[in-house]
């Protein structure tokens, strides 16, 4: 495994709208897009696509030839199974992906009209935890790290990679609170062992 990737995933629901009102203050700097209230909008294109960090990352490094990984929580529902189809389709080793039943996949309806884009966004709370993944990849790229969330519980029996970024964390001096400044984090290991972290 070359890359392991850890991350919400999410659909993008793209929908074109023709008629709106958009609605700004004076500096033309705050605007808002005002639609008939209790009717229906006519929706003149749609289009659907997997994403997030970690989906849209492994996608663009699968194309390249690495041997991707996703470690990531769907919902068990059409979206999630569209997610898990697609990505088998593009190369992306799903063993780490899960299907949950009490939840429902992240979506995001992008709203376009003129030259504008206004995005709604629905976001499940997911109770992440740290897998016993088989092989230590070589780069592991976390874009909402374990330790900055309440939510994630580790297993009794942690795999390596989490002790390496505990000890990573240890050795740079960097505390759990800083490091959850970053958007995400990086791990990048080398034959002895070696590891930095980047924050991007």
């Amino acid at each position: 495994m070359d890359i392991l990737l850890i991350g919400d995933s999410t659909i993008d629901e793209f929908l074109k709208i023709d008629e709106a009102e958009v609605t700004c203050s004076k500096d033309e700097i705050n605007c808002k897009i005002c639609l008939p209230f209790g009717s229906k909008v006519n929706v003149s294109e749609y289009a659907t696509s997997i994403a997030g960090n970690s989906i849209n990352a492994g996608v663009g490094l699968a194309k390249l030839g690495l041997k991707v990984s996703l470690d990531t929580e769907l919902g068990f529902d059409a979206f999630g199974n569209q997610i898990l189809n697609e990505l088998n389709n593009r190369g992306i080793n799903t063993k780490y992906v899960s299907l949950n039943q009490k939840k429902i996949t992240n979506v995001h309806q992008i709203i376009f009209y003129e030259n504008g884009r206004t995005i709604l966004t629905y976001h499940e709370k997911y109770d992440y935890k740290i897998k016993n993944w088989e092989t230590l990849p070589k780069i592991l790229h976390h874009t909402h790290p374990p330790f900055c969330s309440k939510n994630v519980r580790q297993n009794s029996s942690h795999n390596k990679g989490s002790l390496i970024i505990l000890f990573i964390i240890i050795m740079i001096g960097l505390s759990s609170s800083l490091l959850c400044l970053f958007e995400s984090v990086v791990v990048v290991n080398d034959d002895r062992f070696k590891c930095r972290v980047t924050g991007t």
